[in-house]
């Protein structure tokens, strides 16, 4: 198992914030073989992913693993990234966040993600067309934070990720 960290309650907290906030929350994350993201738009190891509740659908955010289903370029892709690779949590509209250590896995303990995370789309994912624009009830409940079915926004490509980064080295300085 990996070791308890703080860093995924205050992924979920500051997520719940942005939210209760009416802002668009983002994440930064350096990838590695262990993220599921459209590696397109990944630029320098990094890619900045919009988790807000009219961009995402079946939002999954537990100890482990942030999972949901967002419309790349109008086509509907999993997007799985490991907590442990999230660098930051961000409002888009204020820049307010928080920056994260990343941290690389032993081969033991990516084995045992890669098992946690093969569990949690077999529950959480099998069956889902990404067809639904409904808005359905958001729920936290232990260590995990699952939100309902929103279906939608295009990624703005490149551009958005450059305001993105630009407007998170502002938070860091």
């Amino acid at each position: 198992m990996l070791p308890p960290s703080t860093k995924p309650y205050l992924i979920r907290a500051l997520y719940e914030w942005c939210v209760d906030q009416d802002y668009t929350p983002h994440i930064l994350v350096e990838v590695d073989e262990q993220c599921r993201v459209p590696m397109q738009f990944v630029k320098d190891g990094t890619i900045i992913l919009n988790i807000g509740p009219n961009a995402t659908k079946n939002l999954t955010m537990d100890n482990e693993w942030v999972q949901f289903t967002a419309r790349f370029s109008g086509v509907s892709q999993l997007v799985a990234v490991p907590v442990a690779r999230i660098g930051a949590l961000y409002t888009r509209e204020t820049q307010e966040g928080m920056g994260f250590e990343v941290t690389s896995l032993s081969d033991e303990e990516r084995h045992d993600l890669q098992a946690t995370h093969d569990d949690l789309y077999e529950e959480s994912f099998e069956g889902s067309d990404g067809s639904s624009d409904e808005r359905a009830s958001t729920t936290v409940s232990g260590n995990s934070y699952t939100s309902g079915s929103i279906s939608g926004a295009k990624q703005d490509s490149e551009q958005a990720k450059q305001e993105a980064r630009a407007r998170f080295k502002l938070v860091e300085d």
